[in-house]
């Protein structure tokens, strides 16, 4: 696994990622519109519980065949395939029983899986930044062992800072 900047890092998932055709993005943030918004994607469906977050992306992607959905992700049942699904900083947020539920169901839909987690747990000191959302606790350490059992195999690599790395993985063919 190759380790870079965190400076990298948006190059390198940039790269990764399709440039059209169906993207499910589940715990959608900022990085919907770093890495979805100025690609042509025929679909999207971004999940997310936080329903502040969700409305202001609905408010800025007013696409057709762009669907925002207020929900738990390990709720969420995928009834398509999709091209692409990313899982930006979202998995260690559950609890690993939901993720391996989660996990199942992805497998069944995704051409290719994307996911980003931290290398080690945290106090939550440092992943909590709006404390009216419950959802940015982190709950889990989700190991690269653990993402094996679903046929996930660590990319890269990078720091976040002198104590903190973060790893992503990924499932499926990558183009």
């Amino acid at each position: 696994m190759d380790t870079i900047l965190r400076t990298e890092r948006l190059d390198r998932l940039d790269a990764m990622i399709p440039r059209k055709g169906s993207a499910l993005d589940l715990g959608c943030g900022n990085h919907l519109r770093y890495f979805y918004g100025p690609r042509e994607f025929e679909r999207v469906v971004a999940v997310n519980a936080h329903r502040p977050t969700l409305e202001a992306l609905q408010n800025e992607f007013q696409r057709d065949g762009w669907d925002f959905l207020c929900m738990d992700i390990t709720e969420y049942n995928p009834t398509e395939s999709f091209d692409v699904i990313t899982a930006l900083h979202v998995v260690e947020h559950l609890k690993l029983d939901d993720l391996a539920i989660l996990l199942d169901k992805l497998v069944l839909v995704g051409s290719l899986t994307i996911i980003e987690t931290p290398e080690q747990f945290d106090d939550n000191k440092l992943a909590v930044v709006d404390r009216d959302n419950p959802w940015e606790l982190h709950r889990s350490l989700v190991t690269a062992e653990f993402l094996s059992d679903w046929g996930f195999v660590p990319v890269f690599r990078y720091w976040q800072n002198e104590k903190f790395s973060n790893a992503v993985y990924t499932r499926g063919a990558l183009e």
